[in-house]
């Protein structure tokens, strides 16, 4: 990967709205006419997104391929070739987990050294602060009753450069983080349904090799649902001067911000 400057990852911006692309059944449900309207506006992937083949401005790399080939279809092997065949010209965003808590200090993430060569994309390597292993002596999780406004306060103060990108039990901390210090006055999200663990590119009665190994079922709300909504909650109160929308009208986040009716 080429790494690049803070000046050159924020003149990648090029729209007031970032969608954030999450990996929910939903997005089979987005029609060609929405995909078109999407496709005008900034764009972030995680997680498996990139099974979509449906280039993003940015891309986020954390603890996803991590596995070896005892999980077909989600290898590091796997996200590598479809990085450099249908991503190459996305901005990777790597979060460096080798300062992280224990739990992520994996021989596989990103940050050691060499990982990133065989990316051809523009990108960064930032940093992740983990609030379990650097606040929990002054903010003792989860009893924490305002977790959540914490951890947006915190993505107002963390610099993604100077700080490091924070993280707290689901990917859309970090993602959320981003959005905040590049600037978005508007953030849509796109197959993040969280009412189960249906994924966009297996069958409706099918969940993940991982998901099976964690006890879990496809219709069982999604593990990070109530946090997850819990945290939108608290941005959208934090950020006021932001418009939050969803897209699939069935999310859990639509309990808490409009529906996108694009």
């Amino acid at each position: 990967m080429n790494l690049i400057s803070r000046q050159e990852l924020e003149a990648k911006k090029s729209s007031d709205t970032l969608v954030i692309c999450g990996s929910g059944h939903s997005i089979n449900d987005i029609t060609t006419p929405q995909w078109a309207h999407i496709d005008g506006f900034d764009s972030i992937g995680f997680n498996w997104f990139l099974k979509s083949r449906r280039p993003t401005t940015f891309y986020f790399l954390r603890e996803q391929a991590i596995f070896g080939p005892g999980h077909p279809g989600e290898t590091r092997q796997d996200i590598t070739k479809a990085m450099n065949s249908k991503y190459s010209n996305s901005l990777c965003i790597a979060a460096d987990l080798s300062d992280s808590r224990k739990k992520w200090k994996r021989k596989s993430h990103y940050g050691i050294p060499g990982r990133l060569d065989r990316f051809e994309n523009d990108g960064v390597m930032l940093s992740e602060v983990d609030s379990m292993k650097s606040y929990s002596t002054m903010y003792p999780f989860p009893d924490r009753a305002d977790r959540q406004e914490f951890i947006c306060d915190k993505m107002d103060e963390l610099d993604l450069f100077d700080d490091g990108i924070f993280y707290d039990f689901c990917t859309m901390a970090p993602l959320l983080h981003i959005a905040t210090r590049l600037r978005y006055s508007r953030i849509l999200f796109i197959g993040v349904d969280l009412y189960d663990h249906r994924y966009f590119w297996l069958p409706r009665n099918q969940t993940r090799l991982q998901t099976r190994q964690s006890g879990r079922t496809v219709n069982q709300q999604h593990h990070v649902g109530d946090f997850t909504k819990r945290m939108v909650a608290a941005y959208k109160n934090r950020f006021p001067e932001t418009t939050l929308l969803v897209h699939n009208a069935r999310s859990l986040l639509a309990e808490e911000i409009g529906v996108w009716e694009g």
